[in-house]
């Protein structure tokens, strides 16, 4: 079962008290697909102009003209006005309902999972945290519009904190500063820059990362993914 967080704060346990409904009335509950679509491969996603949603529900809309994730009233996306966009998402309903859309779509959430949430409650950046087998996908409010800008952006962050910190979770290998750290934060970034998805990430993406993750990789590594970006940091 997925869930979307209705204000970046609800406890996993207390789910019931935010008046969950079903997704196709709402924001809401989802029911886990028996049989997921399966990933597109590089060679298709790449050539995908941009990805449009409803700016006030996060519903997707379809497809535009550039590479990019973006925002618009249904009602201009109905019109064809697709100049009236916007790079944010309007709240943080939205923004976990972008991350859900990537993470169902590329099926991204590990198969062991019992379920995943998407919240709004970090300060900065990304993060995963896990509670009786179910994953949670925390997020910094506008991460969407600064960090993440196109759709491989936020497909590659899913495989970092999902791809690999919540497969860690979800085998018993939690994270203990000064213990593992190096090994965990190695090994997730490994599987953001060796997914397809890392190529057209946009380099705001890749400069951050080298920024935050570079220093966990091996000299090669660094010279093979990031040596331009190190100026940039």
């Amino acid at each position: 079962m997925f869930f979307i967080d209705p204000d970046g704060m609800a406890p996993i346990g207390s789910l019931a008290s935010y008046g969950f409904k079903d997704f196709s009335d709402s924001f809401a509950e989802v029911e886990r697909r028996e049989e997921s679509e399966s990933s597109e491969s590089s060679e298709n996603s790449e050539n995908d102009p941009p990805d449009y949603f409803d700016k006030d529900t996060g519903e997707y809309l379809g497809k535009g003209d550039t590479d990019e994730i973006r925002f618009i009233s249904k009602k201009d996306w109905n019109d064809g006005k697709l100049q009236n966009y916007s790079r944010s998402p309007n709240n943080s309903k939205v923004e976990a309902m972008i991350y859900l859309y990537y993470a169902e779509k590329y099926d991204l959430i590990p198969q062991n999972a019992k379920g995943a949430m998407f919240c709004c409650k970090n300060i900065n950046g990304w993060s995963t945290s896990h509670q009786d087998g179910i994953l949670t996908f925390n997020f910094e409010r506008n991460s969407i519009g600064l960090g993440v800008l196109n759709r491989f952006d936020a497909i590659n962050v899913l495989v970092h904190e999902f791809g690999s910190h919540g497969i860690d979770h979800l085998n018993g290998i939690e994270y203990i500063r000064g213990v593992n750290d190096h090994l965990w934060e190695y090994r997730a970034t490994r599987a953001e820059i060796n997914h397809w998805s890392w190529h057209d990430t946009s380099k705001t993406y890749k400069i951050d990362s080298y920024k935050y993750y570079g220093r966990y990789l091996t000299k090669p590594e660094i010279k093979n993914f990031y040596k331009k970006y190190e100026a940039d940091k």
